[in-house]
């Protein structure tokens, strides 16, 4: 059965009272001394109201009207006060009447409140070609019914149109539909044409806002590809957009080729959230230097823009082509396509999430919390600072976190904030958000990790030496386009997914030169930092001497390595540390389990920044005074330090009372997995090598194994999807070939099947949990992956009950309401006061009318679903 959360919230409606309409602004008959209509209530204060039809005219534009639209309804608003609104906020404003050269408009805002934040448009005023260009139209939402184009765009992109009453002229003050990809030539015809009326120049024109404003027959329909840049390794959404859709059509599927170079991009994905395709399902097969991708709904298709959008990465620079082929709409096919292209490119790629509100945790420095836990949050913000909001946040899920406690510590200089973890959905990583009344909201990606609980055996796993993103130097050539060594962390981070450890010690040298942050835009931490997002297993990150180090060679200021360190994993007050904390270095530890880890930085200062401090090598006094209070405090049966340079002569692990040491640095593996204490270097992941490091503990004890290695292309533990794991299938099956000789009996599997799955069986492993995705159902299966073989994993989904869930309330009466399930023979509604449950049975409280129900309106906030029985 299919369980359907809904959620109600009361909505409080409050009485606006206006000075004027928009009617009393515009409506004249007094053609004034230049022809132009000037407004009756010319340099008067006006307060009036509408909802925004269009906006970006300009720097400062956006035009408004009444609700009920027609003649003499809108206005354009000068805003420079305010700033831009967005379409469909019902507004009102208070400002001068004034005449800009004919035009009339609000300028000098003096007030603006929100009336709602998203409205349906006013209906467009529909007139004849010949008649629409006059004062009562001007700033009107306006429409023109079955029109030819009689000229074409001319050296000003101005051209007209006739429904043959006459021609009216068409601009592109707030679009330009022939960049856009657009055919307009003579004779070219449009069922509907839309825009806004606006006086420039001494004329009226037509000025469509968008595709969506262009609404031609279906042989006529317009699709268009963009021309795009995408940095180097990055992601970009592509959208393919579309002119116009009818529903009248009835168009419930479409399908398409679409080319492009393999060899600078890769396909990595679609998105239909937001786009005309959001109520269908998408299927994409890649064959390398073709896509095809269909789509099928039971639903016409309606409107116009952005039909779906398709993820590439950028992987080698160069450009490709983006080119339609093969476009049937229904089964209708189309000529009219643009296509694109997509450049890749270095130099200007955008700068990655840096530290601001947040300090820890981090995606750098996670927390590992079960629910109950108190999760104390570093915040570094003004003393005075106030309103403290602490927020997890998933696709699927956003739960506030109840606050205890909010200190300002004043010798760490930080917030200390104490939260409690409530009950969730579901269990995995989830952002961080943190608000205040005064600062803008910080996130921090993947901070949290809400877990079911500790269990007694698990993996931890040791990486370390990425040398991200490649391990040539800033001056060899080739350097701006390698990101060899991002394709060799992501396959270390492909098997350590489904190998499933809890976590993930990182030592060091992450990024080959810690100085190419700006230096020749190369984005290095920005790039480091995103790839970190990537792992499902959390990260706790340590710097290295490639990462903080700096380089005499290189041309940026001594000390930039370091002080980017801050600027991107923390913290900024190893700059001029406070009391409380007066060690120059970023050092940390967790407890997990019966675990406590400590994690120092590491480094040769090859540039001798701040030599009186940091000296020659690490580490430093402070650091070993910090090293040995931390596992001294600690009462956790098992200790481990970890960092990226073994400095045998500082450290001493038994007097420490450490039981591992991990570490890395000489880019190979050494010591015994044999003799406690454990002092243990584990090989690189650059260069190809894909090396990783497990340690096992069961109960109290740990025992390091030797390093393994994910492979070329990590081929050593590999998965085979039929079909598609991509969301589109009702039942997947994955074969997994384990070619280690360890076994993995925690092994994780992650299925997408079809979103309207509600319940699954599976064969082969263990369900976990399953979470509903905007695009997809994701089913978490536990596998016991046995060295040396292959396993097989079928998850098969169940579709559920009810859709569109809808609840009511009138005369002290709830009602529920939803579509029909096929096949369901009866429904049941449940109750809970509570996020998430326990649900009780209240079918009997209420009476059933085919697909409806109900009751008495019960006190307090409820939440309610209701299943299908078949």
């Amino acid at each position: 059965m299919k369980n359907l959360f809904t959620l109600f919230a009361c909505l409080c409606l409050t009485a606006f009272t206006v000075a004027e309409t928009i009617y009393e602004v515009q409506y004249t008959t007094d053609p004034g001394g230049d022809g132009t209509y000037p407004s009756p209530l010319e340099g008067e204060i006006v307060t009036v109201s509408g909802i925004v039809t269009a906006n970006h005219y300009f720097s400062s534009g956006y035009f408004i009207q009444d609700p009920a639209g027609g003649p003499w309804q809108g206005i354009l608003v000068w805003d420079e006060t305010y700033g831009m609104a967005e379409v469909g906020e019902y507004l009102e404003v208070t400002g001068e009447v004034y005449e800009y050269y004919g035009q009339t408009e609000i300028n000098y805002v003096q007030a603006r409140t929100q009336l709602s934040p998203q409205e349906p448009l006013p209906p467009a005023a529909v007139a004849a070609s010949g008649d629409l260009l006059q004062e009562a139209y001007e700033n009107v939402y306006s429409r023109l019914n079955g029109v030819t184009v009689t000229s074409p765009p001319d050296n000003d992109n101005q051209w007209t149109v006739d429904d043959g009453s006459g021609d009216c002229l068409v601009d592109d003050n707030l679009f330009d539909p022939v960049a856009a990809g657009l055919t307009i030539e003579t004779g070219t015809q449009f069922e509907q044409l839309l825009g806004i009326v606006i006086w420039r120049h001494e004329e009226f024109a037509l000025n469509p806002r968008g595709l969506e404003d262009f609404v031609a027959g279906m042989a006529e329909t317009v699709v268009t590809v963009p021309e795009l840049t995408v940095p180097l390794d990055e992601v970009i959404a592509v959208p393919i957009s579309i002119s116009s859709l009818l529903p009248e059509w009835e168009i419930e599927q479409y399908q398409f080729e679409l080319t492009r170079n393999p060899a600078f991009v890769a396909y990595s994905g679609w998105n239909t959230t937001g786009t005309l395709s959001a109520a269908g399902s998408v299927t994409v097969v890649d064959y390398g230097s073709t896509l095809t991708v269909s789509y099928d709904s039971g639903e016409p298709l309606s409107g116009a823009g952005t039909l779906l959008e398709l993820l590439f990465e950028g992987e080698n620079l160069g450009t490709s082509p983006l080119d339609l082929e093969n476009f049937l709409l229904g089964a209708t096919p189309l000529v009219n396509l643009e296509d694109g292209q997509l450049e890749v490119s270095v130099g200007f790629g955008p700068v990655g999430d840096t530290l601001t509100i947040i300090q820890q945790p981090l995606l750098s420095i996670p927390a590992l919390c079960e629910v109950g836990d108190t999760l104390e949050i570093l915040c570094d913000a003004d003393p005075a600072t106030t309103g403290w909001l602490a927020e997890i946040l998933h696709p699927a899920a956003a739960l506030e976190l109840p606050l205890v406690d909010a200190v300002y510590d004043s010798d760490l200089t930080w917030w200390r904030l104490q939260v409690v973890i409530p009950p969730v959905p579901f269990y995995e990583q989830y952002d961080l958000r943190i608000t205040t009344d005064q600062l803008p909201e910080d996130i921090s990606h993947y901070a949290v990790k809400i877990l079911s609980q500790v269990p007694a055996d698990f993996y931890f796993a040791h990486i370390t030496d990425t040398h991200l993103p490649t391990h040539l130097y800033w001056y060899e050539p080739g350097s701006e386009a390698d990101s060899s060594e991002m394709r060799d962390l992501r396959a270390v981070f492909d098997d350590l997914e489904i190998i499933n450890p809890e976590f993930i010690l990182l030592t060091g040298d992450y990024l080959n030169e810690g100085e190419l942050e700006d230096f020749l835009f190369r984005r290095y931490y920005s790039r480091g930092k995103r790839i970190l997002g990537e792992s499902r297993v959390p990260v706790y990150l340590s710097a290295g001497n490639h990462d903080i180090g700096g380089w005499d060679e290189t041309p940026p200021p001594d000390g930039t390595a370091r002080r980017d360190w801050w600027r991107f994993f923390g913290w900024k007050l190893c700059d001029d540390p406070p009391p409380s904390y007066p060690y120059y270095t970023q050092n940390y530890s967790f407890d997990y389990g019966p675990l406590h880890v400590a994690m120092i930085e590491a480094y040769d200062n090859y540039d001798s920044w701040r030599y009186h401090i940091y000296g020659a090598t690490s580490f430093t006094s402070g650091q070993l005074d910090w090293l040995e209070d931390d596992l001294a405090a600690s009462s956790q049966p098992q200790k481990v330090i970890a960092y990226h340079m073994d400095f045998a002569d500082q450290i001493n692990l038994n007097s420490l009372g450490a039981d591992i040491a991990l570490w890395g640095h000489i880019h190979s593996s050494s010591g015994s997995i044999y003799n406690h204490p454990y002092n243990l270097s584990t090989d690189n992941v650059c260069d190809g090598a894909r090396s990783f490091r497990l340690v096992r503990v069961s109960g109290d004890q740990l025992q390091p194994l030797t390093t393994m290695q994910s492979g070329g292309s990590g081929q050593n533990l590999e998965v085979a999807w039929a079909p598609a794991n991509d969301g589109t299938a009702l039942s997947v099956t994955a074969t997994v070939t384990n070619q280690f000789d360890v076994d993995f009996p925690e092994g994780l599997l992650r299925f997408y099947l079809a979103p309207e799955v509600s319940s699954c069986s599976v064969d082969g492993g263990t369900l976990l949990q399953m979470i509903l995705l905007p695009e997809a159902m994701e089913c978490q299966v536990r596998v016991n992956l046995t060295a040396s073989s292959s396993t097989e994993v079928t998850v098969t989904g169940v579709l559920g009950g009810p859709l569109n869930l809808v609840i009511a309330i009138a005369d002290d009466q709830l009602f529920l309401n939803w579509e029909a399930f096929p096949g369901a023979t009866g429904y049941r509604v449940y109750r809970t006061t509570e996020p998430y449950g326990p649900y009780e049975d209240v079918s009997g409280e209420g009476v059933f009318s085919d697909c409806s129900w109900a009751s008495p309106l019960p006190p307090g906030p409820c939440f309610y679903r209701v299943t299908a029985e078949y």
